[in-house]
């Protein structure tokens, strides 16, 4: 789902592959949120956006909002 979200608010995927060599899921995993919405061009986005972006592409499942 946060996958999705980011492509139509931004209009590209939030990472390459999951490994830990892809740059941007590096940023994501180490949670260097702030650098990562930089190098997406994301500094643009609402506050409560990337909260919500951060919760759904949290590297660990556990920390991801359930239903």
């Amino acid at each position: 789902m946060g996958v999705l979200l980011f492509i139509m608010v931004l209009g590209k995927f939030p990472h390459g592959t999951k490994i830990l060599k892809d740059k941007y899921y590096g940023l994501i995993r180490s949670k260097r949120y702030d650098a990562y919405f930089a190098e997406v061009d994301g500094t643009k986005c609402s506050k409560s956006f990337k909260e919500l972006i951060v919760k759904l592409l949290a590297y660990s499942p556990a920390e991801r909002p359930t239903i």
